[in-house]
């Protein structure tokens, strides 16, 4: 299993999904799970939303994009989520 695996493409608009790893020592992208999800450390905590803001700025930091392009579809308030990333101009 790859990344690929992991990634759901439609018009530019990538849908990926995470399993999130919170107060860790550092913001890092893990590598894929045998579940087929995409793990994610983060060293937020997860109140107060503060673990989705990092992770929202840690998949935009590694793509280089805007952080507006990046959306939490479902699983805010859970380990396992399913991010939107839109490319389109």
């Amino acid at each position: 299993m790859n990344f690929k695996d992991c990634i759901k493409i439609d018009n530019n608009l990538w849908k990926i999904s995470l399993k999130i790893v919170p107060n860790s020592s550092k913001n890092d992208f893990v590598g894929m799970m045998a579940d087929g999800n995409f793990k994610l450390k983060i060293q937020a905590v997860p109140e107060k939303n503060k673990a989705n803001k990092a992770i929202i700025k840690l998949i935009s930091k590694k793509l280089g994009i805007s952080q507006s392009k990046i959306q939490i579809i479902s699983g805010e308030t859970q380990a396992k989520k399913l991010v939107s990333i839109d490319f389109n101009d």
